[in-house]
């Protein structure tokens, strides 16, 4: 069977938007079919609602450097759907995605601190598998957004009999000060002091 011919047009994002999708999904184009995955149903959901606000350009549009190519079907577009995003939608969409980047970061660091490395080995390591240079996303900066999600994940939540629930087993605690070197990522020879006051070379 003939697959539909598909309508393609390109959307500003954020590089580490286009890195973390093609990672997982085909990018060329992202096609926007319904539920196939949650990031195409998430833009599929946005085609066809405007409001007076979406005549608006966010002031993050300008960041938005990378472009991914959308995919709509004849059938979509057949039923009414818009052919286009207005840059609000656009912008709301980075903002999913990225959420659901640093959600995931937030998992596997913990899970990899679970098992006893570093907090900043392992987000490194994240961000080097999907190839986020450094001027893309720096380091301090995943630190600092693996921190915020790591409370979100931490904060629990109630069973039916009031008994707090952890989202996940082993939540370690990311150190007060960025500067600290924990012992088992000892990479030079100065001297800092570690929480609790005690000296790690």
């Amino acid at each position: 069977m003939t697959p539909s011919p598909l309508s393609t047009f390109t959307i500003p994002v954020y590089p580490l938007v286009l890195k973390f999708l093609s990672s997982q999904y085909n990018t060329e184009p992202f096609t926007l079919g319904g539920y196939s995955n949650p990031y195409a149903g998430f833009l599929y959901n946005s085609l066809d609602r405007y409001c007076h606000f979406d005549t608006r350009l966010p002031r993050k549009y300008s960041r938005l450097t990378a472009e991914l190519t959308i995919g709509i079907p004849a059938w979509v577009q057949r039923y009414g759907a818009g052919a286009k995003l207005t840059p609000q939608k656009i912008s709301v969409f980075n903002d999913f995605v990225r959420q659901m980047f640093f959600e995931k970061m937030a998992e596997e660091v913990t899970l990899r601190m679970s098992y006893g490395m570093g907090i900043k080995a392992s987000v490194e390591r994240f961000l080097n598998r999907y190839g986020i240079t450094e001027e893309e996303l720096s380091l301090q900066t995943a630190l600092r957004y693996y921190a915020r999600n790591r409370r979100s994940m931490c904060s629990g939540s109630l069973a039916a009999d009031s008994t707090p629930v952890m989202p996940i087993d082993c939540c370690p605690v990311s150190p007060d000060a960025e500067f600290v070197i924990l012992p088992h990522e000892r990479d030079s020879t100065q001297w800092q002091m570690e929480s609790g006051r005690r000296q790690v070379a």
